[in-house]
């Protein structure tokens, strides 16, 4: 007897590699590609989502595919990460339904920080929203400093190394010399959080932003930091950091908890 191709499976896995092919989509783009029932694409798409395959953005609401189907394509995101942002965007919306500032998830990406999701769409602030995939430079954004003040000197020196020359991912443009920024980061490490530069490339978009950041970790690991962002001119950072410092550093707690016994759990 001949077999018969599962026609659910092969319409999911072909909605995977319009993903894969499209990049960040809406559910019209993949109608469009796939030539599926929009009520298909969307039971699809749950069943996608509930298994950490793919992921709806809170920041564009475009889904995302968390596990390339082309090994040459090194924009996909680590099972682990993406079920730890899974877990960080319920966390983040209620931190900014407390203080009403927004939080951005960003992930280390060899020697820049890439923006994941952000709750920027759930706050009050009118803050420039369109962020996800955003590429940062990882040594004048608030989240980088976090990151690197979790480093060594010498990782640093060998990220200054690597991006020298860069005019977008390289130390040029952000301190004088590599002792000045040695210093500033040793700064971070006193101070506890990250903070934004001036040369931060962000404020072109939306210059009146500063911005703390504190590290966040998948099995004691530094993987990224998560960002939360306010009009400077509201307050002097120093003051922004005594009000909430704290609120984001429980947030990240409870995220931690909550992807740890999620983790125990699967483990079972």
């Amino acid at each position: 007897m001949a077999m018969r191709t599962n026609r659910s499976l092969e319409r999911g896995i072909r909605l995977m590699q319009a993903i894969n092919r499209l990049g960040p989509s809406t559910l019209a783009e993949l109608q469009r590609a796939t030539d599926l029932p929009k009520s298909t694409i969307r039971r699809l798409l749950f069943t996608l989502c509930q298994q950490r395959i793919v992921r709806q953005s809170l920041t564009d609401q475009k889904y995302r595919i968390n596990a390339s189907l082309d090994s040459r394509n090194s924009t996909m995101l680590p099972q682990d990460v993406a079920s730890y942002i899974d877990h960080a965007v319920p966390v983040l919306t209620e931190l900014t339904s407390a203080i009403g500032w927004p939080s951005d998830i960003h992930m280390i990406s060899g020697n820049a920080m890439v923006i994941l999701d952000s709750t920027r769409p759930l706050s009050p602030f009118h803050l420039h929203r369109t962020v996800a995939d955003m590429e940062l430079n990882i040594f004048a954004s608030a989240s980088g400093l976090a990151c690197l003040a979790e480093q060594s000197d010498e990782q640093i020196m060998r990220r200054i190394s690597e991006t020298r020359g860069d005019a977008k991912r390289g130390l040029k443009h952000v301190a004088k010399s590599t002792e000045n920024y040695l210093a500033l980061v040793q700064s971070v490490r006193e101070l506890g959080y990250g903070f934004r530069l001036d040369s931060y490339p962000g404020r072109l978009v939306q210059p009146n932003t500063a911005a703390i950041a504190l590290p966040i970790r998948i099995d004691g690991n530094v993987f990224g930091a998560i960002s939360t962002i306010y009009i400077a001119s509201v307050m002097r950072l120093e003051k922004f950091a005594q009000q909430n410092l704290g609120l984001l550093r429980d947030a990240i707690s409870e995220i931690e908890n909550r992807h740890a016994a999620f983790l125990a759990q699967a483990a079972e």
